[in-house]
Formats: C-alpha cells, sequence, structure tokens
C-alpha cells in the first residue's frame, strides 16, 4: 500500500509537466519585479533573446541554493542569443533570506520576486526548483525539475537543445 500511494504521488506531481508541454504551455503573462528596487518586468524580456532560461528556486530550498550557485557558471558558458533569470517564489515571505543569497551569490543575472498571485498564473511551476526555457514570444520549450548539486553541464546542454529547436 505504501508503494501505491508514493507511486501516485510521483505521478501525481508529474502529471501536470507531461500535461504542460502537451498544452504548449507559455508565459505571455510573465510579471515579476526586480529584487533591488521593485521595477516590473513583464514578458517583453523574452522577445531580446533566443532562449530565456527562467529558473524558480527559494530561498528555504537546499537544492535551489545549489542550483543558484551553478547558475553563475552556465552564465558564463551559455550561447550567444541566450539569457537567464532567476525567480525567487518567497522573496516576500522571506525578504532578508533573499537579500542574504544574492550577497552569496552576486548573481550576474536578473534576481526577481514574484508575488503568489504572479505565480500562480503559472501552472507548470510545481515545485522549486523549476527551470523553464522559453522562447522569444514567451513559449515554453521545455520545463525541468531538478534536484541535483550543481547541475551547470545539464543546464548548458538544455539551453544547447532549446537554441537548437528555434534556430530550425
Amino acid at each position: 500500500m505504501k508503494k501505491f500511494v508514493i507511486i501516485v504521488l510521483v505521478l501525481a506531481m508529474a502529471l501536470p509537466v507531461f500535461a504542460a508541454k502537451q498544452r504548449n504551455m507559455d508565459v505571455k503573462n510573465f510579471e515579476a519585479f526586480r529584487f533591488y528596487g521593485d521595477e516590473k518586468v513583464t514578458a517583453e524580456i523574452f522577445g531580446k533573446y533566443d532562449v530565456t532560461m527562467i529558473n524558480f528556486f527559494t530561498t528555504t530550498c537546499v537544492y535551489c541554493m545549489c542550483e543558484l550557485d551553478s547558475l553563475g557558471q552556465v552564465k558564463l558558458g551559455m550561447p550567444e542569443g541566450c539569457n537567464i533569470i532567476a525567480v525567487c517564489a518567497d522573496a516576500y515571505d522571506y525578504a532578508e533570506a533573499l537579500e542574504d543569497v544574492s550577497n552569496a551569490f552576486t548573481p550576474d543575472f536578473p534576481l526577481l520576486k514574484m508575488t503568489a498571485e504572479q505565480l500562480a498564473r503559472l501552472p507548470m511551476v510545481i515545485g522549486y526548483p523549476t527551470t523553464l526555457y522559453v522562447d522569444r514570444e514567451g513559449n515554453v520549450l521545455e520545463i525541468v525539475t531538478t534536484a541535483l548539486n550543481h547541475p551547470t553541464e545539464m543546464y548548458l546542454q538544455k539551453m544547447s537543445e532549446n537554441l537548437a529547436k528555434v534556430k530550425k
């Protein structure tokens, strides 16, 4: 019985990811705020790049913090025409923790925050960390939910694969 419950839970968590790919999900309603300055950032930011990687994280997630550390390396090695954005899902609950994270990692990419209402408009973000790859129009190319320590190589490979998709 215990195995059955675990299998059902895993499938329930995975189902939205598979459904998202089949329903041609998009983030055209993307809206967040810069961590510093509260400037609004919208889906227009995607139009500047062929592929944008959006990493959703929380300050209370150990794996998320490991990924954030890796994103700096991804930024250095990513192909031309690509961008990275990191979005903190619990910034409004843990603003001081996000400040500490920002100071520790000093990211060289936009660090954004979202309200619960803004996050609710993105049903493909089902857990943390979640990474979306989107094209210029805000169409979701791929959804990756991971719990890896330092996934730099995987993210660089995904960035290249998604760039190849949009260049066809």
